[in-house]
């Protein structure tokens, strides 16, 4: 079954599927069961196969003023504060969604623990990013309430919101278009390409090429 659908889904999400069966495995007791699983290789990327990979989900590249209100105005109507802290914190900091679980803040500074750590270390670096002239009381709390909810419910919501407030959209916002949004603003700054690296949680220079675009940068 798990090879039969590898073609249904992206080969890093396939991996994470077979990582869990694996998991699943060992819990129950069936080593050897899961011994086969890990030893499976991704049938659609194996060498010689025509099998087409599946494209990349349409991302809405950056975020505009308006939308970011409309959706904070929407989950406070609902009195959900815990999406109008996790929006607030996404924007503020271009995070992975997969590590907001792992963040900590120090007085005004915010420790990120680096997501993908893969390709030789090019990728998911840990920072820390310090925010002067924000209460810490305030940027303590905003993550806090972030992570009471689980990064899946929490995609869920925006989702839903986005179908409820844009219904005619083909794509709407994620979490990930506030990261490329901050990529976007950090590179219309002027800023240099190792700074961006390092606060985007890269440990290359040319993975800053994959986030954000000049032209629609803010000016924030």
């Amino acid at each position: 079954e798990l090879l039969a659908c590898a073609p249904e889904y992206r080969p890093d999400y396939w991996r994470r599927l077979r990582g869990a069966l694996v998991y699943h495995q060992k819990n129950l007791g069936y080593v050897e069961a899961a011994e086969r699983i890990i030893g499976l290789r991704n049938p659609v990327t194996a060498q010689g196969s025509n099998t087409p990979v599946k494209k990349k989900q349409n991302r809405v590249k950056s975020i505009n003023p308006a939308d970011q209100t409309a959706l904070i105005d929407y989950f406070k109507a609902r009195d959900d504060i815990r999406m109008v802290a996790a929006i607030i914190l996404f924007s503020y900091t271009g995070i992975r969604p997969a590590e907001l679980a792992d963040i900590t803040v120090n007085g005004d500074k915010v420790r990120i623990v680096g997501a993908k750590k893969s390709h030789n270390g090019i990728r998911g670096a840990d920072r820390t990013l310090q925010f002067e002239g924000v209460d810490p009381r305030w940027l303590s709390s905003i993550v806090r309430e972030a992570q009471f909810a689980n990064i899946k419910s929490l995609q869920d919501k925006l989702r839903i919101a986005g179908k409820n407030l844009w219904p005619k959209r083909n794509h709407l916002p994620t979490f990930y278009s506030w990261r490329h949004q901050l990529g976007s603003e950090l590179k219309a700054s002027g800023m240099d390409r190792v700074q961006i690296a390092y606060l985007m949680g890269h440990q290359a220079t040319a993975s800053v090429n994959r986030y954000g675009n000049r032209k629609s940068a803010r000016g924030g």
